[in-house]
């Protein structure tokens, strides 16, 4: 999903505010290596009680501990450029009666995309709106190492059949071998909790 551009809001800005804002960034900074990226967000008696001591709306705090608990996602993104070609990889796991399969990757020049194929078999029902609420299709978020990033890229599917797309930066080798690639279940897209099931590729 490509991000939409971020447009300056206001040309005005009062300069007597940079040092505050300065030092605002300094403690994002300093906040996020204190949790090593793992801030998880404040109970709402405490969001309540800062709230009255600083004099700030409740929901702009909430507002603002959802943002920063959600950097990663403004991180820069690499659009894949040029196609070079597929690098076949064809394995598949099986997890709670769902096979999911990568068939290969596709390669460009900036990056690689990945494709991640989910298919059960879906009992025929009269209602397709009771199908959907019998089923809840499980979301992952995909690691590789630290040499990789890798997002989610939105996905689709329909009765019996989803689809995960992920884009990988730099792109992979063209020989995979030795690397594993470790889908991890969320409870949700971007934010979501870890549920502790995964998916583990490794390319032999």
């Amino acid at each position: 999903m490509k991000r939409m551009s971020y447009e300056r809001p206001t040309d005005y800005y009062d300069e007597r505010l940079l040092p505050i804002d300065e030092q605002i960034c300094a403690l994002l900074q300093q906040r996020k290596e204190v949790s090593k990226n793992n801030p998880g967000f404040p109970e709402d008696e405490i969001i309540s009680e800062w709230s009255k001591k600083y004099n700030l709306y409740e929901d702009f705090l909430k507002s603002l501990f959802s943002t920063m608990l959600s950097d990663s996602i403004f991180k820069p993104q690499v659009e894949p450029t040029v196609f070079r070609k597929h690098i076949p990889i064809l394995k598949s796991k099986e997890l709670d009666e769902t096979i999911y399969t990568i068939s290969y990757v596709k390669q460009y020049s900036n990056a690689s995309i990945l494709t991640l194929y989910a298919d059960w078999y879906e009992e025929e029902e009269e209602d397709p709106y009771l199908r959907m609420r019998n089923r809840r299709e499980s979301h992952f978020e995909l690691s590789i190492s630290d040499e990789f990033d890798c997002r989610w890229e939105g996905g689709g599917g329909g009765s019996g059949h989803f689809v995960h797309n992920y884009v990988i930066s730099p792109p992979l080798p063209d020989n995979p071998k030795g690397l594993s690639f470790v889908f991890e279940e969320v409870d949700q897209p971007f934010m979501g909790a870890v549920t502790g099931q995964e998916l583990v590729f490794k390319m032999e």
